[in-house]
């Protein structure tokens, strides 16, 4: 008789529960105490969690309802197994546990081609151990901060679009100040001869002029005289 003494039984957690895509359907998964199971289509999925690297959520956005999660095993030559289409909900709670269990989790924007990425791991594997492991693919979420940046950078450029219209209201506005100073300076240069005619006349030439403005004031009010009296006349004549 064999002894079973040796194994072990492990039930999923039901508060664990949740909804994925291993294969074709949607199927029901949860989380045991060491592993990840789905039992109800075949192959059964069971993942030993012992032997995952690292966790990756993929299509990980506030304004999408699903994403996707990527376990990747310690041995780099076994593909890395892909759960889809999994409710947004889910994502804050798989961060705990996964937490707790004390793996190492990241996110990413979009879904990566896993195949290309494990062949050029294992291709130089001590370059990529030498760079950081998988830091240097996900830490600090660095797509969401280039993604930042470049609307940062959007940002900065419509200010700069806006501080080049500014300069060029400037520039048209002082153009069209000095259009209007020209007509100003023309008038100026009218005065100035004028005054500097006016400079140009001797002393008799403006007793002269005096003089025949004088007689022109006195010209018009005699006109002005004659006139109110024509006009006193007339006024006795009709009565």
């Amino acid at each position: 008789v064999e002894d079973t003494r040796l194994l072990r039984f492990d039930i999923p957690y039901v508060e664990t529960a949740f909804q994925g895509v291993v294969h074709k359907s949607s199927i029901e998964l949860g989380f045991c105490k060491d592993c990840l199971v789905g039992l109800q289509e075949w192959p059964p999925v069971c993942i030993d969690l012992s032997e995952v690297d690292i966790v990756v959520f993929e299509r990980a956005m506030i304004n999408l309802r699903e994403f996707d999660m990527v376990l990747v095993k310690k041995n780099y030559e076994e593909a890395p197994v892909r759960i889809t289409t999994i409710p947004k909900h889910n994502l804050d709670a798989f961060k705990r546990w996964f937490g707790k269990m004390n793996m190492t989790w990241y996110e990413c924007s979009m879904n990566m081609q896993w195949a290309a990425v494990m062949r050029e791991v294992i291709g130089n594997l001590p370059h990529f151990l030498e760079q950081g492991g998988w830091d240097q693919w996900f830490a600090g979420s660095g797509e969401d901060s280039d993604s930042d940046g470049q609307e940062g950078s959007d940002f900065a450029s419509d200010d700069e679009d806006d501080d080049d219209e500014d300069d060029d209201d400037v520039q048209d506005n002082e153009a069209d100040s000095d259009v209007s100073a020209e007509p100003d300076e023309e008038s100026g240069e009218d005065a100035d001869e004028d005054a500097s005619n006016d400079d140009g006349m001797d002393w008799d030439e403006l007793e002269a002029e005096a003089e025949r403005d004088d007689r022109k004031r006195q010209s018009e009010r005699s006109c002005s005289r004659e006139r109110g009296s024509s006009g006193r006349r007339a006024k006795r004549v009709r009565r």
